[in-house]
């Protein structure tokens, strides 16, 4: 078993406002009358739960086909959990944003009426995404990466790309080929064909990460630390893996061209299984390996600071728990924080999205199943570089239905050396939860 499958299987968009229509008339019990104010705004597209903090009170505003604007005066900090939807509140302004079914009649309005006028935030989440439960990124389904190019008959992960996106470098692996780090261009006709990159092929090689402005890129290996020595051995989950461990090395792009791979200092690579870098705009890493007590993942980060790694700390998201957190991708500005959990409400490792402010870290919060597929597990997360793109990495095949069709049956077998069990980089657009 490749280290990579083992790891994992163990461990804006802004909307257009149009008008405004006073909606005053709406048969909402007399309780519309208390309010100071109420409005529908009809806008474009739905957009996240945000939570803003302002200088008076608080307001919810349910915005997707209809933005309503109401009172609140409570505030709950975090994360809520309604049902199956995940709702992200962050302190940033003066509104509270999340997505809301179209507007079809007095029902919903009601529904708002009733728990806005009861002043609870948790109640109107509750109340209205209980009728849509998809939660966030409702509606939007993942797509196979340059299917029979790039995703293939082995298992395929982690693409990091150049800043123009005209080349990507990706990991593949299987029973009988070892991590390998494999690059490709983008040509007008589609990608090219992978080629190993110029500095992998000799060790097990997985998981490049790019830094945001393309000058370097980070991955994790089990070569060893001297020449000479033998592949380094991986332990986690009380499990010793042979040849499976890894540390992250670094190979800096001059000219278009890459260089020859230099490890990172012990203070980052203080074990023989670290793994899954991601990089910010700083220069700071973030990156995973085993708590010593445990024996699961965890996701650190390393300052950068005068030209050094700062001592890795914990964030505060991965604390020590029942539940290891694996594979981190952030944004270059660490904004928000792509990974993958098997913490509740998982079962298996799926994606979590987690957002900081003003250097703090929120609660994470489960993609929808739409993007999860259950019970898919879904790792080794990347972004694309305009951040509206995320990518990662699973074993999802439509199911069998019976009966099938001849048509469909064909198709299937045609796609089969991707729909085979073994992952696949996939990629789904996430502008709706990034600003």
């Amino acid at each position: 078993m490749n280290a990579e499958s083992s790891i994992k299987d163990n461990a804006k968009t802004g909307s257009s406002v149009h008008e405004e229509k006073n909606v005053s008339k709406c048969d909402t019990g007399g309780i519309i009358k208390s309010w100071p104010k109420l409005r529908i705004i009809p806008v474009r597209k739905k957009i996240l739960l945000r939570h803003r903090e302002p200088a008076r009170g608080y307001q919810p505003v349910i915005r997707q086909v209809a933005m309503i604007v109401v009172p609140i005066k409570s505030q709950v900090p975090g994360a809520v959990m309604c049902g199956r939807a995940a709702l992200a509140i962050e302190a940033r302004a003066a509104t509270v944003e999340f997505p809301f079914p179209r507007v079809r009649g007095d029902l919903n309005l009601s529904m708002i009426t009733q728990a806005c006028s009861r002043c609870s935030l948790l109640l109107i989440c509750s109340q209205i995404l209980l009728c849509h439960p998809s939660g966030l990124s409702q509606g939007i389904h993942p797509e196979i990466f340059a299917p029979g190019v790039i995703s293939g008959p082995l298992h395929e992960a982690a693409p990091a790309f150049t800043p123009d996106g005209k080349t990507v470098y990706y990991h593949c692996a299987g029973s009988s080929v070892q991590g390998t780090i494999l690059v490709a261009h983008l040509q007008k006709d589609g990608w090219s064909k992978p080629e190993i990159a110029p500095w992998s092929g000799e060790w097990s090689d997985i998981e490049p990460a790019m830094s945001p402005d393309g000058s370097y890129m980070i991955f994790s290996s089990n070569r060893p630390p001297m020449p000479g020595g033998k592949p380094l051995d991986g332990y986690w989950n009380s499990q010793a893996f042979p040849h499976s461990g890894g540390n992250l090395w670094r190979v800096d792009r001059k000219n278009g061209q890459f260089g020859e791979p230099y490890r990172l200092p012990d203070i980052i690579n203080g074990g023989s299984s670290i793994f899954s870098p991601a990089i910010a705009a700083d220069g700071s890493l973030y990156f995973m390996r085993p708590l010593a007590d445990t024996g699961r993942f965890h996701i650190y980060r390393a300052a950068w600071r005068n030209g050094q790694f700062g001592q890795p700390e914990l964030v505060p998201f991965s604390a020590a728990g029942k539940f290891g957190d694996v594979d981190p991708v952030v944004a270059p500005d660490e904004s928000f924080l792509v990974f993958s959990s098997s913490r509740p409400p998982a079962v298996r490792n799926q994606l979590f999205i987690v957002y900081q402010k003003a250097g703090k870290w929120g609660e994470p919060i489960v993609l929808s199943d739409t993007i999860n597929r259950p019970p898919a597990s879904n790792v080794e997360a990347r972004l694309s570089p305009d951040l509206r793109t995320l990518y990662f990495s699973s074993g999802y095949a439509p199911p069998v239905t019976y009966p099938d069709n001849r048509d469909n049956t064909r198709k299937m077998l045609e796609q089969s050396q991707w729909y085979n069990g073994n992952s696949n980089i996939w990629y789904v657009p996430i502008g709706d939860l990034i600003k």
